[in-house]
């Protein structure tokens, strides 16, 4: 039980840092977002006119994939999300490579 919990706290750790990354890098605040939706999973607000709807989250989703970068894209209420998440092959890099490669796409 212990194992598994250190494990929750390193994975929420590891995707808070790549919200906060990743958010930096493109601009993006994320004051208003509320709670965590869940340990190991964070949403990164996409700039205006950005993933508007369900149609465009998913051309975003698929550019995204294309570039090696499994990732959710949402939209709600007129607004494109970027959901990320830590698994136990994930590091610091992952995030910081999608931030850098990507930003391209948010100019």
């Amino acid at each position: 039980e212990t194992g598994r919990m250190a494990k929750q706290a390193a994975g929420s750790a590891l995707v808070t840092y790549g919200q906060q990354y990743v958010a930096d890098r493109w601009g993006a605040r994320l004051d208003g977002l509320g709670p965590d939706p869940a340990p190991a999973m964070r949403l990164v607000p996409l700039p205006a006119g950005i993933a508007t709807n369900l149609d465009s989250a998913h051309a975003l989703q698929r550019v995204l994939a294309d570039q090696g970068y499994a990732t959710a894209v949402t939209s709600w209420q007129g607004r494109g999300f970027l959901r990320l998440s830590a698994h136990l092959y994930n590091t610091a890099a992952d995030y910081e490579g999608l931030a850098e490669r990507c930003a391209h796409l948010f100019a």
